[in-house]
């Protein structure tokens, strides 16, 4: 016969943006996965993994901007290994100007790769993604 089965999932997300007058802001977002799936009145199999973000902006002035942006993973906490990606942004807008620049700073810290693992009661499946190396990008941009 067929197999009667069962999953939990407990999904929480936590947000915060501050909006301080001063030059110095943050933003921030935390996620929470916990996920239980199995046969019922037999084990189940239990995963939970946490992930967000979290960035610092400074506006030195009207027409500049600046950010660090920090990015981590750990899609399994029962397992050892997680993932941090630094990033940071340089933006400059000339005052009365259809110009902007910015210089971007991505992966600072250079993973090299990046891999999630997902299991189920019947299934266990490998997503693994070869991460772009550390790179600094120069972007200009015209309005009209």
């Amino acid at each position: 016969g067929f197999r009667e089965t069962g999953s939990k999932i407990i999904d929480l997300v936590y947000f915060a943006r501050s909006s301080f007058a001063g030059r110095i802001n943050f933003e921030m977002e935390h996620h929470y996965l916990f996920q239980k799936s199995g046969v019922i009145s037999q084990r189940s199999i239990t995963r939970a993994g946490i992930d967000g973000y979290g960035k610092i902006i400074f506006r030195l002035r009207k027409s500049i901007n600046t950010h660090v942006t920090g990015n981590y993973f750990f899609p399994d906490l029962n397992n050892k290994g997680g993932y941090f990606f630094l990033d940071y942004q340089f933006s400059f807008k000339p005052p009365e100007t259809n110009v902007s620049f910015k210089l971007m700073a991505k992966n600072i810290l250079n993973q090299k790769t990046f891999q999630s693992v997902s299991v189920t009661d019947y299934s266990r499946s490998r997503f693994s993604v070869n991460v772009f190396p550390a790179s600094i990008l120069a972007y200009v941009s015209f309005t009209l």
